[in-house]
């Protein structure tokens, strides 16, 4: 897939020549996701243009906090050498968006 879009990114700069170039993978309801399914937006950008910006501001996070995450990441990444399953995670997003409850 990814030599796919490397393809259509390629493509997309050569015949548009645009000022940049978004990749776009969206996943669950909360990225904008509306049909379960996997697709990859390439998007050519242009200064000025009606996209507008697509990340939030940044928000403070504090050291403690971060290093936590990274801390929580490693280990599943760890764990994902080791054969464990990196998709439970993705179940019980699942889960929680049928429940509609919220996670940590």
């Amino acid at each position: 897939m990814t030599r796919t879009v490397l393809r259509v990114a390629h493509a997309v700069r050569t015949v548009f020549r645009p000022d940049g170039l978004n990749v776009i993978q969206s996943s669950g309801a909360a990225a904008t996701q509306t049909v379960p399914h996997l697709h990859v937006h390439v998007v050519p950008r242009f200064t000025d243009d009606r996209m507008g910006a697509i990340w939030p501001a940044p928000a403070d996070g504090s050291p403690v906090a971060l290093d936590d995450a990274a801390s929580r990441l490693s280990k599943a990444l760890e764990q994902d050498d080791q054969g464990d399953e990196l998709g439970q995670g993705e179940a019980a997003v699942e889960e929680r968006d049928r429940q509609g409850t919220r996670g940590p």
